[in-house]
């Protein structure tokens, strides 16, 4: 009963940084489409991501590579981190625990080299989070303490307050009872002050946990209650269904059978209301254990029922391995497919700009070897000097336009006015260098 309390208290904390923004997926989709500059493209595709990673996410994975692409070409590196942990958060979704790891790994090693604080506390709490569903708690605390006082000093309390839950559920499962309520009692007092009602349920589930665990069943039982009302005020089915199932535990424990029937058939009410099979797995065997001893009939139908929903869980376990195993197939395929597209057009790109510099380089070659020849030079001949003058001063500024472009955009976040600063502060460059040349050749045209 326990480790589902924790899916849940891990899955509400995860999605904290997913969901904080309050733009829906058409009006993000729609800001995308009128983006003005390629570094806020790579933030909205990566809101995009982020808001399809709980409906659609094949548009999840899309987005956060299209993010990762725009951003690898014109080297920007908050848009590589956030990127990277936009795919980090589509293979958690996706149960492919390993691929999450290596895109948060790359998001802290991407983060410590520019000092991206919030990029590094992010990816800590998604590692801590992974670590944990596999069982390694120790390492899960350590990542979640990395977390904790970034949060702390960028003043963001929801994800600080998601932190100490974190915490909280992790000594929990060691277990460390004492360091558990201490984490969890300091992220209570918080909610409580704040009336964040989404929070307290999560809070309250666990202190009821933990105070079972300590044998305070008193304690326990009211923050089971406390619990069950933000639910039910939030309209939260699922943490309500684990809260009515955990009472029903506590009741069975205390000697109450039919209290415990009582909240097990309430929690099972929701759980078939709302389809939730692994919720009623767990209902039918606590009324299996409530009916051992007093009712026969009772036993032999929750065992009947308990073996039909286990095979058809198992059933859909199975298929759902199956489906992931050709999902990881079909990714791999695809990731290839970009990388070798990616490479294409960074070569092509790289033999553009060759091209370019051997053109300007032939052009003005061209020019001085036309100029040392003394029979040519009439008057039609010093205007087409002056015109291939013009015409490599030109070729030269777009030149440097086209190769510093992406730099600039990149420093400038896309603002007209400050690339136009950009563009005039290379063409006051140029132009001396241009009247220094054409002096040059007037003065050879003379001799």
């Amino acid at each position: 009963m326990k480790k589902k309390a924790l899916l849940v208290i891990l899955y509400i904390t995860w999605i904290i940084p997913a969901h904080s923004q309050e733009n829906s997926i058409s009006s993000l989709r729609k800001e995308l489409a009128q983006s003005k500059s390629d570094t806020s493209a790579v933030l909205l595709q990566v809101k995009l991501s982020m808001a399809y990673s709980r409906s659609k996410v094949d548009s999840c994975l899309w987005f956060a590579r299209e993010a990762q692409k725009l951003s690898k070409k014109i080297n920007y590196p908050v848009g590589l981190a956030k990127s990277a942990n936009a795919l980090g958060s589509y293979y958690f979704i996706t149960s492919n625990h390993t691929k999450a790891l290596e895109n948060f790994i790359d998001v802290i090693k991407i983060s410590k080299s520019i000092n991206y604080k919030m990029g590094i506390s992010f990816a800590s709490t998604n590692i801590g989070a992974i670590y944990s569903m596999e069982g390694n708690f120790r390492a899960a605390i350590d990542y979640a303490l990395k977390a904790l006082p970034i949060f702390e000093q960028a003043h963001d309390s929801s994800n600080y307050n998601s932190t100490l839950i974190n915490l909280a559920s992790y000594y929990c499962q060691l277990p460390n009872l004492d360091s558990a309520r201490i984490y969890c009692d300091k992220v209570y007092q918080i909610l409580l002050k704040n009336q964040n009602i989404d929070h307290l349920g999560t809070a309250t589930t666990l202190l009821g946990h933990i105070y079972f665990d300590m044998g305070r069943m008193d304690l326990a039982l009211d923050f089971f209650r406390e619990s069950a009302s933000y639910s039910i005020a939030k309209k939260d089915y699922a943490d309500l269904i684990d809260t009515y199932m955990s009472m029903a535990v506590l009741f069975l424990k205390t000697m109450k059978p039919d209290s415990a029937d009582r909240y097990a058939r309430k929690g099972l009410a929701f759980a078939e209301e709302i389809g939730n099979q692994n919720g009623i797995l767990d209902i039918y065997k606590i009324l299996l254990d409530i009916n051992k001893s007093k009712n026969k009939d009772s036993t032999v139908k929750y065992l009947s029922r308990i073996q039909i929903l286990q095979d058809s869980l198992f059933a859909g376990y199975k298929q759902k391995q199956m489906h992931d195993l050709k999902l990881s197939i079909y990714q791999n395929e695809e990731e290839m497919k970009a990388e070798e597209v990616l490479n294409r057009i960074n070569n092509r790109n790289k033999l553009q700009y060759i091209g370019g510099s051997i053109a300007i380089l032939t052009f003005l070659i061209f020019s001085i070897v036309l100029l040392n020849r003394k029979k040519t030079r009439s008057k039609n001949f010093l205007r087409i000097v002056e015109f291939a003058g013009l015409l490599a001063f030109l070729l030269t500024f777009e030149f440097a336009n086209l190769f510093l472009h992406h730099y600039f955009e990149k420093w400038t976040d896309g603002i007209p006015m400050y690339m136009l600063f950009f563009l005039v502060v290379v063409g006051s460059i140029l132009i001396p260098i241009h009247h220094e040349c054409e002096k040059w050749v007037k003065s050879r045209t003379k001799a």
